[in-house]
């Protein structure tokens, strides 16, 4: 949680503001069918996070190593790659989140969302990958995506809401769904560009890290 949103809270809590809402996450589309990956190769992989979101990282990675093998049946290892056998390894890389429309969801929290409000808060990921071949070839690369939480703000979603809060106290319905299904599209869009582009054995025309680089900044 930043700054902002925190000043958000705060301010609710002494203006005795609530907050009832949905949440819609918006990710990469996908754009192949999922049963069309086939990596043939070890695949290993590490979650960087900004330093004061240390907190989330270990459930992170299960989530993604979770996504990994129920999605695509990939048991990931959680660690850099080990010994000379063919292997994927990336970095994902989540960057800092920016609250977009913040003053729209004022009026909201302040009427205790009688009127209705709205806010968006966009993380955009990076994800470097190494891989590596049955003949030692060695393929790199990045992608950049990013994806977005629309929050609807609005009284009658007290009936089933993703988010309440009440003079600043308390908290996610869904904490799977708010914290983690971002990353898991992204996820899934990425292992498919990258199996794609493994099978087509594309690399980046400068690559900007090597096996022994590949490490979280």
């Amino acid at each position: 949680m930043n700054i902002r949103l925190l000043l958000m809270i705060a301010l609710g809590f002494f203006l005795q503001a609530c907050a009832a809402g949905l949440a819609k996450i918006e990710g990469p589309d996908l754009p192949l069918e999922k049963n069309t990956v086939s990596l043939d190769r070890d695949v290993y992989f590490q979650v960087c996070v900004p330093p004061k979101s240390r907190g989330v990282q270990p459930k992170l990675v299960s989530k993604m190593k979770s996504v990994l093998e129920r999605d695509f049946s990939i048991v990931a290892h959680t660690q850099a790659p080990i010994g000379d056998k063919p292997y994927l390894h990336f970095l994902i890389i989540p960057q800092e989140t920016e609250n977009l429309y913040v003053p729209f969801v004022f009026p909201a929290m302040f009427s205790f969302s009688v009127i209705p409000g709205y806010t968006v808060d966009r993380t955009k990921i990076n994800i470097q990958f190494s891989a590596r071949d049955a003949s030692g070839e060695i393929i790199q690369g990045s992608y950049a995506y990013e994806y977005r939480i629309r929050w609807f703000v609005w009284l009658p979603f007290i009936v089933y809401p993703d988010i309440f809060m009440v003079f600043g106290s308390g908290g996610y319905r869904d904490e799977d769904k708010i914290l983690y299904r971002g990353p898991e599209l992204v996820l899934n869009r990425f292992i498919l560009e990258v199996s794609e582009r493994l099978r087509q054995r594309t690399n980046d025309a400068r690559p900007s890290v090597s096996l022994k680089e590949l490490r979280c900044p």
